[in-house]
């Protein structure tokens, strides 16, 4: 894989000596072999049996009324919470 470093130092507006520029080259290389290299390592099979059994949700409609709902907000106003501005 070509990684043109002057693009990217560029893109991300870095300036890097050339002894910079050689390290993290070789840096990015060996990140983008080792994920390259993850399809052998990781058995796609075996992932579907090691999967725990997750709970089933547990829905309760309307278990608050909205009165009760708002009656811990410090200020509310019609219905809603009401909190202090914070953009401009």
């Amino acid at each position: 894989m070509i990684i043109n470093m002057e693009h990217i130092a560029r893109l991300a507006q870095l300036e890097f000596s050339e002894k910079e520029k050689e390290e993290i080259y070789k840096n990015i290389e060996n990140i983008i072999n080792m994920v390259g290299d993850l399809p052998d390592i990781i058995n796609v099979e075996s992932l579907d049996e090691n999967i725990m059994e997750l709970r089933p949700d547990d829905i309760h409609a309307n278990k608050f009324t909205n009165e009760e709902m708002l009656s811990n907000a410090p200020v509310t106003h019609n219905g809603c919470i009401s909190v202090p501005k914070t953009v401009e």
